[in-house]
C-alpha cells in the first residue's frame, strides 16, 4: 500500500498549535495524525464530517432493501405498495443539505460525549438501519422534510450499520446484509 503524506497545522481555541499529518492510502481511506489522547474539536468535527458524508451518499443513492432473503424482499415490496409507500423517494439537493447539517451537528455532540467516556461501551457512537433507521438518522431525515413512511421504508438502505470508536478514532461500516465491518476513516494519534 502506497501512502502519501500531506502536513499542516491547526490552531486550537487556546491558540496552541496542533500538528497533524494527513495521509491518503491507496484504499482511499483517509488517515489523520494528531498528537494528544483526548479528542480535540478538530477531530470531533472531522469524524462527524466523514460519517455524515457517508450517510449523505447513501441517501442520495436511493433506497436498497436487502435482508438476505429474496422472498422476504418481495413481500416487503408488495406490502409497501399496498400501504402507498414508494420503493424509493425522490431526494432533492435541499433535503440532502438539511440532512447533512442536522446529522453533522448531532454527531458532533454524540462524538464529543462518547470521547469523554471511560468504559469501552461509553466511547462509541453506533447507528444504522435495520428495517428502521436509528433515532439520530430518523431525526435528521425528519428535519430534512421526509415523512414517517418515507423515513421507515424508502430513504436509507436496510441492514447498514456504522460504528464510530472515539478511542481508536475510526469509523467502520457494514454496508448491507451480513457484510463485514470495514474501516472507512481513521484518525491516527502520535
Amino acid at each position: 500500500m502506497r501512502i502519501m503524506p500531506i502536513s499542516c497545522s491547526l490552531k486550537r481555541n487556546n491558540d496552541s498549535t496542533v500538528n497533524k499529518t494527513k495521509f491518503r492510502n491507496t484504499n482511499n481511506v483517509d488517515t489523520v495524525s494528531f498528537s494528544a489522547n483526548r479528542l480535540h474539536s478538530e477531530e470531533i468535527k472531522k469524524l462527524a464530517q466523514e460519517a455524515t458524508q457517508w450517510w449523505c451518499k447513501k441517501l442520495a443513492g436511493g433506497y436498497k432493501f436487502d435482508n438476505g432473503e429474496s422472498e422476504t424482499a418481495a413481500k416487503l415490496v408488495a406490502s409497501k405498495a399496498l400501504n402507498g409507500v414508494p420503493d424509493s423517494v425522490k431526494v432533492t439537493r435541499e433535503q440532502i443539505a438539511k440532512f447533512r447539517e442536522t446529522l453533522q451537528a448531532s454527531l458532533e455532540k454524540e462524538i464529543d460525549e462518547a470521547g469523554q467516556g471511560k468504559e469501552r461501551w461509553e466511547t462509541t457512537v453506533d447507528m444504522g438501519v435495520d428495517y428502521h433507521p436509528h433515532l439520530t438518522l430518523a431525526d435528521a431525515l425528519k428535519q430534512a422534510g421526509f415523512n414517517d413512511k418515507e423515513i421507515d421504508y424508502s430513504c436509507l438502505p436496510t441492514k447498514t450499520g456504522m460504528h464510530i470508536d472515539t478511542q481508536k478514532r475510526i469509523i467502520e461500516v457494514s454496508d448491507g446484509y451480513a457484510k463485514p465491518y470495514e474501516t472507512i476513516f481513521e484518525l491516527l494519534k502520535n
